[in-house]
C-alpha cells in the first residue's frame, strides 16, 4: 500500500471514520462511515448523508433521515454483505478486506445469511449438475436458492427443512463427480 494512503487511512480511523470498498453489481463503491453518538454519517460518491441510528437487535437498525424512518437489516458472511432497506436487498462484496478471513472449504455450500430452510431438494450420494438448486432458504422475507457451483456428488446434507440456520453454516457438502 502506498505510504501516503496508509497514513491517510490511519488518520481517518483515529477520527472515527471507516472506509471500505465494495463491489455492488458490476461497479466498485467506496463507502465511508463515522458513528457520532446516535448519528451515522455515510459518505459515497453520491454525497454525504447523516442518519439518526438506533440498533434494534443484532444486524437490525432503525434509521431516521429527517422525518423519514427506515428499517434496515444487515447480514454478513465472510466478505459478503446483504443490506435490506426500503423493500430492496443490496448485495455488496468487500473488495479491500481489512483482515484475512478463512475461506470456506471447497465444496462446502453455506447459508449466505441467517434464515429458515424451506426445502432440501437433494440427498447424500445424489449426483447434481452445475446450477441445480440444492436448498431453498428464506431470509428477510425473500427466498434464496443455494445452487451447485459445478457438477458433483452430494457428500452430506447438513440442513433439514423447517430449521433455522445462522449465516455461514454449511448446508451441503459437495464432492467432485469423479470422487
Amino acid at each position: 500500500m502506498d505510504p501516503a494512503v496508509r497514513v491517510a487511512a490511519i488518520a481517518e480511523r483515529r477520527r472515527g471514520m471507516i472506509t471500505r470498498t465494495f463491489r455492488h453489481g458490476g461497479e466498485l463503491v467506496e463507502i465511508s462511515a463515522r458513528r457520532e453518538g446516535d448519528q451515522m454519517r455515510l459518505t459515497t460518491a453520491a454525497g454525504e448523508r447523516t442518519f439518526l441510528w438506533e440498533e434494534l437487535g443484532p444486524g437490525e437498525y432503525l434509521l431516521r433521515d429527517g422525518a423519514r424512518l427506515r428499517r434496515c437489516v444487515v447480514a454478513r458472511a465472510g466478505d459478503d454483505r446483504w443490506i435490506w432497506i426500503d423493500g430492496h436487498v443490496h448485495h455488496l462484496k468487500l473488495e479491500s478486506p481489512n483482515r484475512r478471513r478463512a475461506a470456506t472449504p471447497e465444496g462446502e455450500l453455506t447459508a449466505p445469511m441467517p434464515g429458515q430452510v424451506l426445502k432440501v431438494l437433494v440427498a447424500a450420494g445424489e449426483a447434481v449438475a452445475k446450477n441445480q438448486t440444492l436448498v431453498v432458504l428464506e431470509a428477510m422475507k425473500m427466498q434464496y436458492e443455494i445452487t451447485a457451483p459445478r457438477d458433483g456428488i452430494v457428500q452430506r446434507v447438513h440442513a433439514a427443512a423447517g430449521t433455522q440456520v445462522p449465516g455461514g453454516v454449511v448446508l451441503v457438502s459437495l464432492a467432485d463427480a469423479a470422487s
